[in-house]
């Protein structure tokens, strides 16, 4: 398992959601630009786990100053197309911002995106009808995300 927020953890987010037809099938009229905005995530002792060219080291230091990471996820026709740290001319259709153990929650089947939402522990910026209308399979991406994740 890849370590978070590293070129690995990216590609195999990606591959582990675009490899599996079902995935892409179910949300194949998907076209959007998500802003992951995730507050407190687990980066304590990454920057020693990781040389820099694994990560940016500018956006290493970003993170450990902000305690926040920016990730944009760019789904088309159903596919992940990129999923990187976000950069300031991205254009989000949706923003989701919360802390990283929200997130991991849904990742976890603990708790569920919607109610996350409507409890206001991860806030959403977009079109939620859209949004709403894929629910599961965001559930279910916020699942792959997780089970992709090891954190240090």
């Amino acid at each position: 398992m890849p370590l978070i927020g590293t070129k690995k953890w990216f590609e195999a987010t990606t591959k582990a959601w675009n490899s599996d037809p079902d995935n892409v099938k179910s949300m194949a009229e998907v076209q959007e630009s998500i802003l992951l905005v995730v507050d407190d995530p687990p980066i304590k002792g990454l920057r020693e786990k990781v040389e820099s060219d694994v990560i940016d080291p500018e956006i290493l230091k970003r993170m450990e100053a902000e305690n926040r990471a920016e990730l944009i996820l760019n789904i088309e026709d159903g596919q992940i197309k990129e999923f990187r740290f976000a950069r300031p001319d991205d254009r989000p259709t949706v923003i989701l911002s919360g802390k990283y153990e929200e997130f991991e929650k849904v990742g976890k089947g603990e708790a569920e995106t919607v109610w996350q939402i409507l409890d206001a522990k991860v806030k959403f910026k977009g079109v939620l009808p859209r949004f709403a209308t894929y629910i599961d399979e965001y559930t279910k991406l916020w699942q792959i995300i997780i089970a992709n994740t090891e954190v240090p």
